[in-house]
């Protein structure tokens, strides 16, 4: 081979190699990625998420010393998360099965669209004799929501242990069981305000709730509420007739929650970047193939911007979200797919992800205070009911009660279950 071949091969591999280091350098963080970081890993301390996780404690414990325990080996997990060999040095003590304070425990129904509600309403419930294990639940349970001071102090990763959030469950479908029980025994006032003060309890905590989890939570247990106290008032004449305020815009904001999600992420993204295998332990990568092909710092900067569009959406009206969520459309597979092609597969599945179905939920809440209170004084058929306005198209749809009767709809936008776009009347 003569020598001019020789250093054109030369060059040929000096800029492959040259090519390949290029290859692997990554973006720096966005500032505010950095700043929503730092925003949401700030909190130190917050009573409320200790005593959360002491909700599960035995009967004979400290939900508050049992809280601290866990936070201990939290905290302690979190400390050794330091990735050796792609094997996590210490994982969190989770709280033993066998000493869990038992969990309300419902009954059942054949009927394949029978709803949480219905389980309620049949369910045999004494509320003069209720078990001890249940008062020590409803204790807890109102004093958690007593709590002011809510932040989730977790380090978020794949492995974060998930708080006991059955149990807020729980407590609130055990005080709905309770003012079904007062209503059937003519207590109706007494029944009223047992659910509007439900209903004002957990209210706070949608302001509070700093992840995706705890919102659609709260938003659950304030929408089972609104059912049970509109059955209730359309089965006995004799009910109070309540007015509820419609959500304000800090109920409705998910920007911490989107905050949140965004910072998991960004979490799994570094620790992917320290460990290949951090996800697929049977997968081996080369460690220079996969900073070739993953970007965390790119894929991180392009997930935040969808997550912040989500989170200000969240802060329109309900016609405004309407036009913006027909408008957008996913976001398409082509940014840095040379320098980030594992990076970008991961952007394109959370931009195929609907989101807003989320946000559409607590709008959906929203809508449902709107048709408790505008079904007050109807009589429940149709000719009333299409005269309330849906208030995610306003010039266009009306409400309308759905095939069984039982319940008044509004088409809500990303929704298609009937319990999440409707309010219960029978």
């Amino acid at each position: 081979m003569s020598k001019k071949y020789k250093i054109i091969i030369g060059l040929v591999f000096f800029f492959i190699f040259i090519a390949g280091l290029a290859l692997q350098i990554d973006d720096d963080i966005a500032p505010e990625v950095q700043e929503m970081y730092q925003q949401v890993t700030t909190h130190k301390e917050s009573e409320a998420y200790v005593y959360l996780l002491g909700l599960q404690a035995n009967a004979n414990e400290d939900p508050k010393i049992v809280g601290q325990q866990l936070l201990k080996s939290l905290r302690k997990s979190e400390q050794s998360y330091s990735i050796e060999g792609c094997k996590k040095v210490v994982k969190f003590e989770e709280y033993p099965d066998d000493k869990r304070l038992p969990p309300l425990k419902l009954g059942s129904c054949s009927n394949a669209l029978c709803e949480t509600v219905d389980i309620l309403f049949s369910h045999k419930f004494d509320s003069d004799n209720i078990p001890e294990e249940q008062q020590i639940l409803l204790k807890r349970y109102r004093k958690f929501l007593s709590f002011k001071d809510f932040h989730s102090l977790e380090i978020l990763h794949l492995e974060s242990p998930i708080p006991p959030f059955k149990y807020i469950i729980d407590g609130s479908n055990l005080v709905n069981l309770i003012a079904i029980d007062k209503a059937k025994k003519q207590h109706f006032a007494e029944s009223t305000q047992i659910l509007l003060e439900n209903i004002s309890a957990l209210r706070p905590h949608l302001i509070q709730a700093d992840t995706l989890i705890q919102k659609l939570i709260y938003t659950a247990a304030l929408s089972r509420s609104l059912d049970v106290l509109s059955i209730l008032r359309n089965k006995h004449k004799n009910f109070y007739k309540a007015v509820i305020k419609p959500l304000n815009k800090d109920e409705r904001n998910l920007v911490k929650s989107m905050a949140y999600e965004n910072i998991m992420l960004y979490n799994i993204s570094k620790n992917m970047a320290n460990c290949p295998n951090y996800i697929y332990n049977n997968f081996q990568i080369p460690e220079w193939l996969y900073k070739t092909v993953y970007k965390p710092n790119i894929t991180i900067n392009s997930l935040h911007t969808m997550y912040k569009k989500v989170a200000r959406n969240s802060l329109v009206t309900s016609e405004e979200f309407t036009k913006k969520t027909s408008k957008e459309k996913p976001s398409k597979f082509r940014k840095y797919k040379i320098r980030n092609l594992l990076g970008s597969a991961a952007i394109y599945n959370n931009s195929q992800a609907d989101f807003h179905r989320f946000v559409a939920r607590v709008f959906a809440l929203d809508a449902k205070i709107q048709l408790f209170n505008e079904t007050a004084s109807l009589a429940s058929s149709p000719k009333d009911i299409i005269k309330i306005k849906n208030p995610f198209y306003p010039s266009e749809k009306t409400a309308y009660l759905n095939k069984d009767k039982k319940s008044v709809c509004f088409d809500v936008p990303t929704l298609t279950r009937e319990r999440d776009r409707c309010l219960r009347i029978k």
